[in-house]
Order: C-alpha cells, then sequence, then structure tokens
C-alpha cells in the first residue's frame, strides 16, 4: 500500500508541475522580433520562354526604408516532363537555380544605406521586367537587409511556371538550352 501512495504522489507532482508549466500556452514566445514581411507580387503565375513577366517587392512609403543588400532567390520546384507537363520535384530535388531569368540579379547592394524608388503611389521598392530563360516550376522570393535591423526582411514566395513556346503550327518548341539539367546521383 505504501508503494501505491508513493507511486501516486510522484505522477501527481510531476503532472502537477507539468500543467503549471504550461501556463495553458499552445505556442512557445517568439525569441525574435518577426521580419517585416517586404509585399511581392509577380504579374502571372504562369509564362512561356522568353516572355516578359513584371515582377515587384514592395513595402509603404510611409516606412522611408533604405537597404543596405537585397538578394533575389530562385528555387526550382518543378520541371518539365517529357511527355509535355510540369511535375512537382520530390522535396529532396528543390533546389536553389541561378540564370533562370533574365534581368533579375540575384543581389544587389550599396556601399552606404540607399532608399528606395517609387514604384507606385504609397508603396516603395524594387520592381523587375523579368525573363524566364529555364523550363519549370520557380519560387521567387526576396530578402533585404535593412540599415538598423538585426533579422532580413522577407517576402513571402512567389511561383511562376515556365512554358515553351509554340511554332506557327502550335507544336512546341523545346531547345536544350530551355531544360534544366537534373544533377548526377550521389549514390
Amino acid at each position: 500500500m505504501n508503494r501505491r501512495f508513493v507511486t501516486f504522489v510522484i505522477l501527481g507532482t510531476g503532472l502537477s508541475r507539468l500543467v503549471k508549466g504550461s501556463g495553458g500556452r499552445t505556442a512557445p514566445e517568439p525569441k525574435a522580433k518577426t521580419p517585416i514581411q517586404i509585399n511581392a507580387d509577380l504579374g502571372k503565375a504562369s509564362a512561356v520562354i522568353d516572355e516578359k513577366v513584371h515582377y515587384e517587392q514592395t513595402v509603404p512609403a510611409n516606412w522611408n526604408a533604405k537597404f543596405k543588400f537585397l538578394e533575389n532567390r530562385v528555387v526550382r520546384i518543378g520541371r518539365w516532363d517529357p511527355p509535355g507537363v510540369m511535375v512537382n520535384l520530390p522535396l529532396e530535388k528543390c533546389q536553389e537555380e541561378y540564370n533562370v531569368f533574365e534581368d533579375l540579379p540575384p543581389f544587389k547592394g550599396a556601399s552606404a544605406p540607399r532608399p528606395f524608388g517609387e514604384v507606385r503611389p504609397g508603396r516603395v521598392g524594387e520592381t523587375y521586367e523579368i525573363i524566364p530563360k529555364r523550363l519549370g516550376v520557380f519560387l521567387i522570393y526576396a530578402e533585404w537587409k535593412v540599415p538598423g535591423e538585426d533579422t532580413r526582411w522577407q517576402s513571402p514566395p512567389v511561383v511562376i511556371s515556365v512554358y515553351p513556346p509554340t511554332d506557327a503550327f502550335g507544336k512546341l518548341v523545346i531547345k536544350p538550352e530551355y531544360l534544366v539539367e537534373e544533377p548526377a546521383s550521389k549514390e
């Protein structure tokens, strides 16, 4: 009987501490300030090779934001399949890609903090007319290093599917340079 009592006291004390320790919260307190979100907008969700697409990253003009460094990140999340369809890549095959879009610099820096230009009334930031050069599905997002901030500001990702163009007869034109080569197997 003493064993049951001791077991009950130990379990009861442990459960009591667990319940008191949780404080009724469902999520831990954030450790760092949440980065301010940059608004990202892509003019269209799909395009064909060599078609200009408008892409902008903006924040409200009244923030008086300046940048020291910015990055444009492109991650391939889908590929063109030979039968003529896009297919999602398995998570382990998603990778950052370079030279997918003409006129989208991977980074931009300034020796001193530089103010953003007005993109449209009430919004400042960066704007690009990007031109897809590879087939696939791509996720694009921006990171800005802003003076006085410990963390980088980030945009939510935008996704674009890039398809092959067609010839005068409606047949798909697929050139080798449009295709992204698969990385060699590590086996």
